[in-house]
């Protein structure tokens, strides 16, 4: 009975691990898609400037943690 019961609590463990990984691979998933969003507008930003730039380097320059 005792490793019946640890036999459970591992495969309920492993179950949240993957789970976990799941979420952190859709975040990271997020993340990337954001910066490409941002390069490509930062792109488009020099290429012909509008009227928006410094308000746009102003939302880039708030979030550090972005690696352009």
């Amino acid at each position: 009975q005792p490793l019946t019961n640890t036999q459970q609590g591992c495969s309920k463990l492993i179950t949240k691990i993957a789970q976990r990984s799941l979420s952190h691979t859709s975040i990271n998933t997020q993340t990337r898609g954001i910066q490409s969003s941002l390069k490509s507008q930062l792109t488009q930003e020099i290429s012909q400037p509008a009227a928006t730039t410094t308000s746009f380097r102003i939302i880039v320059s708030r979030d550090s943690g972005l690696n352009m």
